[in-house]
């Protein structure tokens, strides 16, 4: 097997169990050498709300946003940290448009969502624009990779904004809701277990806008989640 983001040929042990289920085999994967590259966010000590390393409770972020947000219910999970490795690799993926490297975490994504087959899964959309000009939404391509099943209702507003990259901590803070759900799909969420997916968590600005629009099809209940943290 070639690793997907070396290129390098590896060599791959199946167990048993995944030689009599061929069919579900995820066939591209990262060799031992590259996996060691990324951190999992398997900290002790958390943020109980944005799943950041921290001592004990909330972040100052998160009691800012219980502050700003009366009522707002915080309880991110994460799966890798955002340390240097992962930033080259979200270079080479997602601004660079390697979309080969999708598959990267098939492993580690299809055993955590293994867990949520009773929610319905909704990834962060992408513009029209950023579309067109990286050719493939980001979130999507590694839930599609991993055989993750998911619901696109959320819908990007259509004017033209830079990349939450290009922006200052203070600005994604006190962006602008710029999501929206079509009228006709709010009855997809009414009392089903709700998991909004992204693949960068920063200040929770996204996410919190995805929930504020979901949350108008009535979930029974409402979770984020994002590859990196």
């Amino acid at each position: 097997m070639k690793c997907v983001y070396c290129q390098q040929e590896f060599a791959v042990n199946l167990t048993l169990r995944e030689i009599f289920s061929l069919s579900r085999l995820l066939p591209k994967d990262l060799c031992q050498r590259c996996r060691e590259l990324f951190t999992l966010n398997h900290h002790a000590k958390k943020c109980l709300g944005c799943d950041k390393m921290f001592e004990t409770g909330y972040c100052e972020d998160c009691r800012e946003w219980q502050r700003t947000i009366p009522g707002v219910v915080l309880n991110h999970k994460s799966l890798f940290c955002y340390d240097e490795a992962l930033h080259d690799w979200f270079q080479q993926y997602k601004f660079k448009g390697n979309i080969g490297l999708a598959s990267s975490f098939n492993r580690e994504l299809s055993a955590y969502f293994r867990k949520k087959r009773q929610s319905l899964i909704v990834p962060i959309p992408v513009s029209d624009e950023r579309l067109k000009s990286r050719g493939f939404n980001q979130v999507e391509e590694l839930l599609k990779a991993a055989m993750i099943s998911y619901v696109p209702l959320l819908k990007k507003k259509g004017e033209i904004e830079s990349p939450q990259s290009n922006k200052t901590r203070r600005e994604r803070l006190k962006a602008q809701q710029s999501f929206y759900v079509p009228v006709e799909h709010l009855s997809l969420i009414n009392q089903r277990h709700v998991l909004i997916v992204d693949d960068v968590y920063t200040t929770g600005r996204t996410v919190l806008h995805a929930k504020a629009c979901l949350a108008q099809g009535n979930p029974q209940s409402i979770q984020t989640f994002s590859l990196a943290r």
